[in-house]
C-alpha cells in the first residue's frame, strides 16, 4: 500500500539524490529502470528499502552516507548537551524530554520538497499536536530513527530510566539513509535499564514490534505503522516534513508532533484519497 500517489514521486527524487549527492549521477538510468520495475510491484515500505538497497549495491558501499552521519552526529552532541542540562534542571520531566525528541526529528536527506533546518534552530519548537498523557506499564521500546536526533533521544531515554521505566532501543541491523544503527548505537550507550535490540536488516524497526507502549521516531516508521494496520499503543514523535502529512493532519509543514497512533489512523482515513 502506498499512503499517497506522491510517494511514488518522493521515491523517484530521493533515490535521485541519493546518486547525485554521493557523486554517481552516472548511474541514474540503471537506479530510473529499477524504480521502474519496483514501483508497481511493492508497497511504500518496501520500495523505499529495497530501492536503498539498490543503491547501496551501485555504489558498493555498506553505509554511503557514513561520512554525514559522522559530521550530524558531532553536531548534534553540543546540543544534546544542552537539552540534557534544561530536562535534567527539570527533574527529567517526560513531558519535556518528548517535545525535545520530536522537534529533534529535523534532520533528512531526501524528503520531497524539505530543506531541513539546523537542529540548533528547531530543537525549542513546541509540538503542534500532543498527544502525551502517561506512559502505560513499566517498559517503554523506542523505535529509532535518523543519527544527530539519536543524541537528543538519548535525553529520552535518561529521563525514562530516571522515572523507572525499563527501556528498549528497537534499531536497524544495516545502513538505511541516514538512520542510526545497531553498532553505532551499542557504541553510544551506557546506560542500565536499557536493552539495545537489532531489527533484521534496514527495515522500519517499528515492523517488529507485537505489543508494549512504543515510542515511533520519524516518518519512516510511522508509514510502515500505517501501511502495515499495526495496532498497539503508540506515540510518534515526528516533523511534518512532506506535503501528505501536512495536509493530512491540517498544521503547517515541518511542525512538530507527538500523535497517538490510532489517532493517525483516524486522521488518514478521513482522507479517502490523497
Amino acid at each position: 500500500m502506498w499512503v499517497s500517489d506522491y510517494c511514488k514521486l518522493c521515491l523517484v527524487q530521493s533515490r535521485c539524490r541519493d546518486l547525485i549527492t554521493l557523486g554517481r549521477a552516472d548511474l541514474l538510468p540503471n537506479l530510473l529502470k529499477y524504480l521502474a520495475d519496483i514501483i508497481p510491484k511493492y508497497g511504500r515500505v518496501e520500495a523505499f528499502t529495497h530501492s536503498y538497497n539498490y543503491v547501496k549495491s551501485l555504489l558498493n558501499s555498506e553505509d554511503p552516507y557514513k561520512h554525514v552521519k559522522d559530521e550530524l552526529s558531532r553536531k548534534a552532541l553540543k546540543i544534546a548537551e544542552v537539552v540534557e542540562g534544561i530536562v535534567s534542571r527539570h527533574n527529567w520531566d517526560l513531558s519535556m524530554a518528548l517535545e525535545f525528541s520530536a522537534a529533534a526529528n529535523s534532520i533528512d536527506t531526501s524528503v520531497l520538497g524539505y530543506e531541513p533546518k539546523e537542529l540548533g534552530e528547531v530543537i525549542f519548537d513546541k509540538p503542534v499536536i500532543n498527544d502525551f498523557r502517561c506512559v502505560d506499564g513499566d517498559e517503554v521500546l523506542i523505535a529509532l530513527d535518523n543519527v544527530g536526533e539519536f543524541e537528543v533521544d538519548l535525553v529520552l531515554v535518561k529521563a525514562l530510566v530516571r522515572n523507572g521505566f525499563k527501556v528498549k532501543l528497537l534499531v536497524r541491523e544495516e545502513s538505511y539513509e541516514i538512520d542510526v544503527t545497531y553498532d553505532e548505537v551499542v557504541g553510544r550507550l551506557n546506560l542500565s535499564g536499557v536493552e539495545v535490540v537489532k531489527t533484521p536488516k534496514n527495515s522500519p524497526p517499528i515492523l517488529y514490534v507485537s505489543n508494549g507502549f512504543v515510542i515511533s521516531k520519524g516518518i519512516a516508521n510511522a508509514e510502515a505503522y500505517l501501511e502495515n494496520e499495526l495496532d498497539f499503543k503508540v506515540l510518534h514523535l515526528l516533523r511534518a516534513k512532506c506535503d501528505i502529512i501536512s495536509e493530512v493532519l491540517k498544521i503547517p509543514k515541518n511542525s512538530s508532533i507527538i500523535i497517538e497512533g490510532k489517532s493517525l489512523i483516524k486522521y488518514f482515513k478521513s482522507k479517502s484519497k490523497l
